[in-house]
């Protein structure tokens, strides 16, 4: 009888505390309104409460739906037609890119393939490595300095700069958290990213692209710049011109494949030595590199490496050798309007009317293997890339 009691006692103590925890929780729940949830498809409502299956298939499709309610808010108010607008323009320009890479029906295709004006040798394509950040950034950085052997006439060791082009990056810019590309394609007329490309840390140029009167495409922002050597060659060329004199310069030209600096600096593609000495003679507080042959080769191993097929034997292009140079400085780099965007045009410049599909596919430079290479580099979404022109990379560091 007395455990009965006691029994009874108990049951009675713990009901009440029960009835007030929940008498505390509905005026809580009264006083508070509830928050708004985004709910996955996964999750079945009830009305009373929400029903979680608990097999192992539900559990996947609920984490896959809450990463992609953490994705890029604006593509979820992309409408259906958009959608597919941006999934075959993708398509077509994978499509455009590995054709161009496989043209060899083209006389002048085999013509150029079989041209060897760098003498480089008959490289296996049976060892691939596909294309890789990691890869990539083992790849060093190089500028001509002094200790290179070069032409002994040339003299031109008193004018280079001590440091190397990281250190003098590293000194001038203290935020290197993002870099920019601005391509010179005719693809960013029109575009309006201008103050996005300015938002970045750094920003890079190419040639003689201009930025006045092109600011709301292209940006006003310029922190690098890198010339072929045809633009320093030219009578004109002054580094003072306001182009370059506020940017740091960095100018490449191709040696043969084997790198022979003496017969390089003697025979270089354009005579550009005289206006870069006299550019350092000059103005020697405006930073200006020469990029080091054997570094554009070492990058065009890289690319050839990722493909079974050969590629164009010519160095890479300028827009290649930009992405190696961010990537060394930045921790992750937008390339603007390198792989094209819905934009795309036969127009090669938004500041000329040259045209061609060759400036965006390749005509000289292996220009479809590089962009196939950065497509599988990219973090940035299909959105972006048929939209923007915007492929993202992650930097070395």
């Amino acid at each position: 009888m007395l455990m009965c009691s006691m029994c009874l006692m108990l049951f009675l103590i713990l009901f009440s505390s029960g009835f007030y925890v929940y008498l505390m929780i509905s005026q809580f729940l009264l006083e508070k309104p509830p928050a708004r949830i985004f709910l996955p498809k996964s999750v079945k409502h009830s009305d009373n409460f929400f029903e979680l299956s608990k097999s192992r298939e539900s559990m996947r499709m609920i984490i896959q739906d809450l990463h992609r309610l953490g994705e890029d808010r604006s593509s979820m108010n992309m409408t259906q037609e958009l959608k597919e607008q941006v999934k075959k323009h993708m398509t077509s320009i994978r499509e455009k890119l590995s054709g161009w890479l496989s043209r060899r029906s083209s006389a002048i295709w085999m013509k150029e393939l079989n041209h060897n004006r760098y003498s480089i040798p008959d490289i296996s394509t049976s060892n691939l490595q596909p294309p890789s950040r990691d890869y990539l950034c083992a790849v060093p950085l190089r500028t001509i300095a002094n200790e290179d052997n070069l032409l002994p006439g040339l003299q031109l060791s008193k004018y280079l700069i001590q440091d190397s082009f990281l250190l003098t990056a590293w000194k001038r810019f203290k935020n290197r958290d993002t870099c920019a590309i601005a391509s010179s394609s005719g693809a960013l007329e029109g575009s309006n990213l201008g103050n996005e490309i300015n938002s970045h840390d750094i920003v890079f140029r190419f040639n003689d692209a201009p930025t006045d009167g092109y600011e709301e495409d292209v940006g006003n922002k310029t922190s690098i710049r890198i010339l072929n050597s045809q633009v320093v060659s030219r009578k004109d060329f002054s580094i003072k011109n306001p182009l370059y004199s506020n940017s740091i310069n960095l100018v490449w030209d191709p040696s043969n494949y084997t790198v022979d600096l003496p017969q390089w600096s003697s025979h270089p593609d354009h005579y550009f030595f005289s206006n870069f000495i006299e550019s350092r003679l000059k103005e020697p507080e405006i930073p200006f590199f020469i990029i080091h042959p054997q570094f554009l080769w070492d990058l065009w191993d890289q690319i050839q490496s990722g493909f079974p097929k050969k590629i164009m034997r010519t160095p890479p292009s300028s827009g290649f050798i930009g992405l190696m140079l961010a990537m060394k400085l930045c921790a992750y780099v937008d390339f603007y309007e390198y792989v094209p965007s819905m934009r795309m045009s036969e127009r090669c410049h938004y500041y000329d009317n040259s045209s061609g599909f060759g400036c965006t596919l390749g005509d000289w430079h292996p220009l479809a293997a590089e962009k196939l290479f950065a497509l599988r580099l990219n973090r940035a979404s299909d959105r972006e890339i048929a939209i923007k022109g915007k492929i993202r990379v992650t930097g070395c560091d």
